[in-house]
């Protein structure tokens, strides 16, 4: 847990990203609240107060970057903070991978050579939330060429919702499709829209 004082006080910004190896784990950050599952990564910044919570024998690796070595808009953290990225995401599940193998090795690994091997996560970290970054929506990240390897499931856990069930029946509601039919849909994500009630509907279109 991290306080209102440890987080105004943190000279040296940075982010924390979590890969759950096993069991369950729930992380509290911008008013977000993430229930993470096994193979789940969730990013959370010093710079705010933030709640981790655990049962015994919950298993997760962790990593600690400087925000400068990133080099992002301070709003882009915000927005990923306590938001699971699930296997169904490839750079997320290339970036957990990558996460626990440096686990079993990092024990072993001091100054340049532990800095050598933590490289690769943190470009494959910057490039997870810039591509991020250039979805704007969850429309569009269906219908953005990019993402064609992004499955609907990985979509769904990358803006927040709470599985892939919820977020076609929220889409149908929001669009008149399905998030599949509209992934092959010519126009892409420039559909009718009509007023949600859910938070979540912020996360369909602008």
């Amino acid at each position: 847990m991290r306080g209102e004082l440890l987080a105004r006080d943190d000279t040296t910004p940075k982010l924390v990203l979590s890969v759950l190896g096993g069991g369950t784990s729930v992380v509290t950050h911008h008013q977000r609240t993430a229930h993470l599952r096994p193979g789940d990564l969730v990013f959370y910044s010093s710079t705010a107060p933030y709640r981790v919570t655990f049962p015994h024998g919950t298993t997760r690796h962790s990593l600690i970057i400087r925000l400068g070595d990133l080099g992002l808009p301070g709003r882009l953290l915000t927005e990923v903070s306590a938001r699971p990225f699930g296997p169904g995401d490839p750079l997320a599940r290339l970036l957990s991978s990558i996460l626990l193998q440096l686990a079993s090795v990092a024990a072993r690994l001091r100054g340049p050579d532990r800095e050598a091997a933590e490289e690769p996560a943190i470009s494959l970290t910057r490039a997870l939330l810039t591509s991020l970054a250039a979805d704007h929506t969850a429309a569009d990240a269906l219908t953005r060429p990019a993402n064609r390897r992004l499955t609907i499931r990985g979509t769904a856990h990358r803006w927040g919702f709470a599985d892939q069930a919820h977020f076609t029946r929220e889409f149908r509601k929001h669009f008149g499709m399905t998030p599949t039919q509209s992934r092959n849909h010519p126009s892409g994500s420039q559909l009718p829209v009509d007023a949600l009630s859910v938070d979540e509907s912020r996360h369909l279109s602008t």
